[in-house]
């Protein structure tokens, strides 16, 4: 969550009072998870939610027992109100196995991270609403390995 509040500082030296983001964190939750999972979620949001926008516009960052878990599963839900994604697009933007850079950094490659780190069962989930909201779902366990290199704590 550090590397995330660094980047979001930044954007909002960038975007000033057009850019709000609010973080709903359920303190109680210590887990690990690859580094570099949450931030391109909240890049995403911004780059593809709200600047084609053109006006203000907010991200939620929630982090909580994924509620269908029994208290099994963390979900990390980063939320923006901006443009949203036509179905079809957010499978893609999940699957995407283009060899151009930008695009392996992107969604697609976390998606891959996680599954291949946690299982098939866990990941991203997109749920969206064209010009109006996009919510990207990641779920990971709860407990997870203390040998997993280069992770962090959230």
């Amino acid at each position: 969550m550090e590397l995330v509040a660094a980047y979001v500082a930044i954007e909002q030296m960038r975007y000033g009072d057009r850019l709000t983001v609010h973080y709903d964190i359920d303190e109680r939750i210590q887990t690990e998870l690859p580094a570099m999972t949450i931030q391109p979620l909240v890049e995403n949001a911004i780059f593809h939610g709200l600047e084609p926008r053109g006006n203000s516009g907010t991200i939620r960052i929630i982090i909580q027992e994924e509620p269908n878990s029994a208290g099994q599963n963390v979900e990390v839900i980063v939320w923006d109100n901006g443009v949203g994604i036509a179905p079809e697009k957010a499978q893609q933007i999940l699957t995407d196995n283009s060899s151009e850079f930008f695009k392996e950094v992107g969604i697609a490659n976390v998606q891959k991270r996680l599954q291949y780190e946690f299982g098939t069962q866990y990941g991203i989930h997109v749920e969206s609403e064209v010009n109006q909201y996009t919510k990207m779902h990641l779920i990971i366990p709860k407990t997870v390995s203390a040998d997993v290199d280069s992770n962090s704590s959230i």
